[in-house]
């Protein structure tokens, strides 16, 4: 009787096992990424609350100045800081490195190089990870496209497509 009954178990466990890895090549609960989606030019929100209650706001001495990032197709990106209407500033520091998604649908990021000035803040930017991109409601309530990156220090700044 107690063979039978460990059988049974092991035989359940094994009949769950088998289709958890069945459904679990998408990561926990996330739906594919469409890498389409991510190549272009995106620029941080300017009011980050709007994005995500708990997504860090920008600086408020920096109010003019975004983060600005560019995903390209051959799984390259670049991040930089951009005016409001993606101009170019003075600090022409930048981040480049590689980007991809992996088998759980994160999208990870790897600096190969940051050119923004020793103890700046922005050496801290490097984009480490994302989720993909979402459908948000903007101020004047229409839906918009936001990725949310995870930076190297744990800040999470929401981007939306540049104009």
């Amino acid at each position: 009787m107690i063979v039978s009954v460990q059988r049974l178990v092991f035989g359940s466990l094994l009949a769950a096992g088998f289709v958890l890895a069945a459904g679990c090549d998408r990561g926990p609960g996330r739906p594919p990424v469409d890498t389409s989606a991510l190549v272009g030019n995106w620029i941080e929100l300017a009011d980050q609350a709007k994005a995500n209650p708990r997504v860090r706001g920008a600086e408020k001495e920096r109010k003019r100045e975004y983060r600005y990032i560019v995903l390209k197709a051959d799984n390259t990106f670049e991040l930089s800081v951009r005016s409001a209407k993606g101009e170019p500033t003075k600090d022409t520091g930048k981040i480049e490195g590689t980007w991809e998604v992996t088998a759980d649908n994160t999208i990870t990021f790897k600096a190969t190089s940051n050119t923004f000035a020793d103890g700046s803040e922005r050496r801290d930017w490097a984009p480490e990870s994302s989720i993909g991109v979402s459908k948000r409601e903007s101020p004047d309530h229409t839906t918009i496209d936001v990725m949310t990156i995870v930076d190297v220090e744990g800040a999470v700044t929401a981007f939306r497509p540049a104009s």
